[in-house]
């Protein structure tokens, strides 16, 4: 059965480019003093021995856009392959509060290490909020720079307007990219994993299933294990959904040809209520 739906045009590139983002936050690794300011109202020590520094008590560091506020910042340097002094580990706990001049964080925690390229938010509810989306994950959200690949546990929830993505894991690969002088632009998404009771939501219509993978090259979606997709009073039923986002085409199809328990031998099933469908084609 083939059928015209939006289910999944969530935009999903914009819900979650912007956020990833911030994995590439520019103070971890900068030169110092590099324009940085540190502040905090129960005093800053640098532990010389240990190359480190620890700002305590509404600690806050800042360059340029991007500010980081926390109970706790700290951070461990040394010398760069040009001999200028480097940030080599970031971290900050307590009440994190990440503020660029486009998207806000929060978070128990946060820690950046240079040489891996790994940045972690922890402490959840973590939240990463931008103009136009938000997502929330109540464990962690892993970002490795080499790989390009974030990965949000504790059933993230990314919403826009009246769509919503949510599973119990989302794992996101970012397409590689960079502006003349080799800086880093923001980040587009390559490709969407998610797993665990998976369900993407607008308005009017839901679909749900186990796993999904999202291909933004080639704008198809596919949907697998107890898919149903429900519009209305309509509800369908099947193993797998293949949705195209650039032709708005959807197929719902069950692969298994065997009898199942419940006597519907490899076919879709549901309910149509054919007044509720508004301009779906059947």
């Amino acid at each position: 059965m083939s059928f015209r739906s939006n289910i999944l045009s969530l935009s999903i590139t914009a819900l979650l480019a912007p956020a990833l983002a911030q994995a590439q936050i520019p103070l971890p690794g900068i030169p110092l003093p590099g324009g940085v300011e540190l502040k905090a109202s129960n005093g800053i020590e640098w532990q010389r021995n240990n190359q480190s520094y620890v700002a305590r008590g509404g600690a806050r560091v800042a360059q340029g856009n991007v500010s980081i506020e926390a109970d706790e910042i700290g951070a461990s340097y040394g010398k760069g392959a040009t001999g200028q002094t480097r940030i080599t580990r970031f971290y900050a706990k307590g009440n994190v509060r990440i503020d660029t001049d486009q998207e806000q964080i929060r978070a128990g925690a946060a820690r950046y290490e240079t040489a891996s390229g790994y940045f972690l938010l922890s402490g959840g509810p973590i939240t990463i909020r931008s103009k136009d989306m938000h997502l929330v994950a109540n464990e962690k959200v892993e970002y490795w720079q080499a790989k390009r690949l974030a990965i949000a546990t504790g059933r993230p929830v990314v919403t826009q307007g009246s769509n919503s993505l949510r599973a119990n894991t989302l794992r996101v690969t970012l397409k590689p990219g960079t502006q003349p002088g080799g800086q880093l632009q923001r980040v587009a998404v390559q490709q969407i994993e998610a797993s665990g009771d998976v369900l993407a939501s607008t308005v009017s219509e839901s679909i749900r299933g186990n796993h999904a993978v999202y291909n933004a090259s080639t704008g198809l979606a596919i949907m697998t294990g107890n898919v149903v997709l429900e519009k209305g009073t309509n509800k369908l039923q099947g193993n797998r959904a293949e949705l195209n986002l650039k032709t708005g085409v959807s197929r719902l199809i069950n692969t298994n040809t065997a009898t199942s328990g419940n006597g519907t031998g490899g076919r879709v099933k549901g309910t149509l209520n054919f007044n509720s469908l508004g301009g779906a084609t059947p």
